[in-house]
């Protein structure tokens, strides 16, 4: 398959593989904080420190003129879509292991496909179709009570609101990278990290 309309697939995979890295240390640090800061605090100063450096990087992309919009909402649901998966996954890290959480946040991927049918336009073959349906079937073993992926633990075990926080969480997420792919044709990554930022210090104030 070749690149088309300045797409990269080598770079866009080389930035994804190098985003979780990222994202598993935040994960990994938000869970030794989560006992001792309210969760709030936590994205607040994350927020922050993120807002900082975007503010910076904007600098090199054409400085404050390049957050100009005319899609004002739709970036603004884009950062609640975002503060809902990440409150979602962080209340989840609070309660549940970190590996638990994140092997069911791996439904997220399954959600984008669907999502980007309706909202993207694109066309999914029977085959993607195939494989999204396996693995929802495997998301739902996984939350089933006594599963051994929690110590069939049954009744001690982690209750289904809880389980169903980290899923809820990957479908949040999802409605925010489609979002994202449908903002990217007029707005620069560091733009479109700014307003997300600015959506969490809003909400954690």
């Amino acid at each position: 398959m070749t690149a088309q309309g300045g797409d990269n697939p080598q770079a866009g995979i080389s930035f994804v593989c190098l985003a979780m890295v990222c994202i598993t240390v935040n994960d990994t640090i938000v869970k030794q904080l989560s006992d001792t800061y309210a969760l709030h605090q936590i994205v607040f100063t994350r927020a922050a420190i993120g807002l900082a450096l975007c503010l910076v990087i904007i600098q090199f992309e054409g400085g404050l003129r390049t957050l100009k919009t005319r899609r004002p909402g739709l970036h603004f649901l884009r950062g609640l879509c975002l503060v809902a998966a990440n409150m979602m996954f962080f209340a989840a890290l609070a309660t549940l292991p970190l590996a638990d959480v994140t092997a069911l946040f791996f439904v997220a991927p399954l959600f984008i496909t669907l999502l980007s049918i309706p909202v993207l336009g694109e066309k999914v073959g029977i085959r993607r179709l195939s494989a999204v349906l396996v693995g929802f079937v495997g998301v739902l073993i996984m939350l089933r009570p006594g599963d051994a992926l929690f110590g069939g633990q049954g009744m001690d075990g982690p209750d289904r609101l809880t389980l169903l926080l980290p899923v809820g969480a990957a479908f949040a997420y999802a409605c925010m990278q489609v979002l994202t792919r449908k903002l990217g044709v007029a707005s620069t990554a560091a733009a479109m990290t700014v307003y997300l930022q600015c959506v969490f210090i809003l909400v954690s104030l």
